[in-house]
């Protein structure tokens, strides 16, 4: 999930997507953890049931 502020008011939260390994969704062990490299970015990196560890990237210019 992503959600940002504009220096005043908070987005509606949107969806990263689910991990994805070999085209399967894979069940994430329970812990996520955001964090930004710099205004417009949202990184996000996720614990895996196989073991894995899986990242997200946002980026509004995308």
């Amino acid at each position: 999930m992503h959600a940002w502020c504009d220096g005043g008011e908070w987005s509606s939260f949107e969806s990263l997507g689910v991990p994805v390994s070999n085209v399967q969704a894979v069940p994430l062990t329970g812990f996520v953890s955001a964090c930004s490299a710099g205004e417009g970015t949202c990184d996000v990196v996720a614990g895996a049931v196989d073991g894995r560890l899986y990242h997200a990237v946002w980026s509004r210019d995308a």
